[in-house]
């Protein structure tokens, strides 16, 4: 009645009546298998008894791997993590590109019902945004909180009209097609392979030459990412790397991230009780990137919003630099346009300049 799939035993017995009628079936016992209803409060009551390395690990066994092991460092935690970040904010928009058998694809999978994976990056822009059908049928980008574009690589984005409206999207979170508009709060994931270590080699003029030819030059279109994930760095994963420990059961945690994280608004300005942005460095699009990574992480870690200025540096400088990446490719193939590759911000209590920079 509620909406929640249950176990139910149902027995036969042809000798219960209500009044002359008989009614043979009769549910002896009904066991709820998924979560109906979630409370913010006692989530943000439970978080507090932790400290930010233990909830961390919650998380990550909650991904179902197993936090202790050597190869989960703090910093391979917090990537996993950002694979998350669209689930809670929307209109997160991110991409990754790495060697196979990591989990990119998890978190559109099995984590939330309420993301869907594109096999082989390929949708119709029909299904994705809206028909021209009457009455017209909306897309995935208003009946999901991510919509992730699995081998991307392999798809195509040769109409010019089609990846025109892509951009739109990204940009404003909503597109026109003909008389009809289309909101939506969907993120856009890309997943890609690449086979190579950028850290070792470069084989590409820059790392988003493995996308299909339509877009892997376009920097109108590479300028919308929030995020740009380095997939090289996340281990492959082997049996040893899966956790039998607790975590949260992920019919809990999707509706909590859907229901609530996504709606408890935006953190991602919190950073300026601290940091400022070094005037002339950052564009818009580098600051609303910038914040939405924050923001999306300050409701994974500290969904109260209450932090201490080392979280938020910790937090602050990941998201600089994930936006920093997509940066430096963008200088590559244009470096007159997108001169800088390098940010800075600073501490407002000490007046020291913080650098981020990044070598791959």
């Amino acid at each position: 009645m509620a909406g929640a799939w249950c176990n139910i035993r149902v027995d036969y017995d042809d000798s219960f009546k209500i009044g002359n009628r008989v009614y043979p079936f009769v549910i002896q016992r009904l066991e709820p298998v998924q979560v109906g209803r979630v409370d913010l409060r006692e989530y943000l009551a439970g978080r507090a008894q932790f400290t930010r390395t233990e909830w961390i690990d919650v998380l990550i066994r909650t991904m179902g791997y197993e936090s202790s092991h050597p190869v989960f460092t703090d910093r391979v935690k917090l990537l996993y993590l950002i694979r998350l970040i669209p689930l809670v904010e929307s209109n997160y928009h991110m991409i990754e590109l790495g060697p196979r058998q990591t989990g990119k694809s998890f978190s559109f999978t099995e984590f939330s019902p309420y993301g869907t994976l594109l096999a082989g990056g390929a949708v119709t822009v029909p299904k994705l945004f809206v028909s021209n059908t009457n009455p017209p049928r909306f897309g995935l980008v208003t009946q999901r909180d991510v919509v992730g574009f699995d081998e991307v690589a392999g798809s195509t984005f040769d109409a010019e009209q089609d990846k025109n409206l892509y951009k739109s999207y990204m940009e404003n979170g909503q597109i026109n097609r003909g008389t009809i508009n289309v909101p939506g709060e969907a993120g856009f994931v890309f997943n890609g392979n690449i086979n190579f270590d950028p850290r070792r080699s470069m084989q590409a003029d820059h790392l988003f030459k493995p996308l299909p030819a339509g877009i892997a030059d376009d920097t109108a279109f590479h300028d919308r990412w929030s995020a740009y994930l380095p997939g090289w760095e996340i281990p492959k994963l082997t049996p040893e790397l899966f956790t039998r420990h607790v975590g949260f059961i992920l019919d809990y945690t999707s509706e909590l991230f859907h229901r609530e994280l996504r709606r408890i608004g935006h953190y991602g300005a919190l950073w300026e009780r601290w940091f400022e942005a070094t005037e002339g460095q950052w564009s818009a699009r580098d600051r609303r990137s910038i914040n939405r990574t924050f923001s999306g992480l300050t409701k994974l870690l500290f969904p109260s919003g209450e932090m201490e200025q080392d979280d938020a540096r910790l937090m602050l400088r990941m998201a600089i630099e994930l936006r920093l990446r997509v940066r430096v490719q963008l200088h590559k193939i244009s470096p007159q346009e997108f001169p800088l590759t390098a940010f800075s911000y600073r501490d407002r209590d000490t007046g020291r300049e913080e650098s981020v920079t990044i070598e791959a």
